[in-house]
Formats: structure tokens, sequence, C-alpha cells
């Protein structure tokens, strides 16, 4: 799924903004239809890979893994499922960090207000970085003592 979400660069805010809210939408939506087919019950934390995929054209994939370890970031490889097949796109003429920061503000919301946030919030960690950078940790679950 391909998104353009600023395609006007001269357009009004209000277009921008309008522009950005349909990518959030659509971003939702692709999410809802990954988690509510579900994931395999070994997946233990999910990671979310950003990746630019030239002409400024930017992927995420959900990323499922069998472990997760705060201090090691290599878990995120630990990968035992994948949207690989299935990114979400969007072409934006931005430098990595806008389009990361893009993400999180949307997986923040998602985490607060989307339908199946849920059952996000049923793995240990939820994380999203561009795939050759460091991580973000945007949640995770509270060890039970």
């Amino acid at each position: 799924m391909i998104m353009s979400l600023f395609s006007n660069p001269t357009s009004s805010t209000d277009k921008n903004e309008s522009s950005k809210s349909k990518a959030e939408r659509t971003f939702f939506n692709w999410l809802d239809e990954i988690l509510n087919k579900g994931l395999s019950d070994d997946v233990k934390a999910i990671n979310f890979n950003l990746y630019e995929d030239g002409d400024n054209k930017w992927s995420i994939e959900l990323v499922g893994t069998a472990s997760f370890d705060e201090e090691d970031y290599d878990w995120a490889c630990d990968e035992i499922y994948t949207t690989r097949e299935n990114p979400f796109s969007i072409t934006e003429e931005s430098d990595w960090q806008t389009i990361e920061n893009l993400f999180i503000s949307f997986l923040e919301k998602y985490l607060k207000t989307g339908n199946c946030s849920d059952i996000l919030k049923n793995y240990i960690a939820i994380a999203i970085g561009f795939v050759d950078g460091d991580l973000s940790i945007l949640y995770k679950k509270e060890e039970k003592i």
C-alpha cells in the first residue's frame, strides 16, 4: 500500500494536515488488518522496521520477534513473523528523521486510540526504527511481580 503524503509542497497547511490525516487513517487500517488476522503465538515483541526504498518512497513493516532484550537491540533480528511482502509505504520528499517521527506519532496515537491497540499491548514491547539504525521503544509491558 503506497500513500502520497504531501504531494504538493506549496499546498496549504490544511491540505498537508488533511493528507497526513488520510495517511494516518490508512496506516491504522493497514495495522488493524494485520492484527485482526493474528500473529504467531510465539511472537514476544513487535518491531516496526522503517526503510527508504528510493525515489522518496518510505516503507514500514511489522516484525514479530521470538525474544526481547532492552539491553541488546539484536532482539529485533529474531524474526518469526513479518509483513515484508505487504509493507505500508508513503511517498514523501523528506529526511529520515522526519519520516521516523511521523511514524512514531502514528504509532503513539494508535497505541492510545487504535482499534487493536489492546492486541499490540499484549506483547512485551513495541519498538520502531530504521533497519540499520537505533530503535525507539514506544511501549513496554509492565512486569508483574
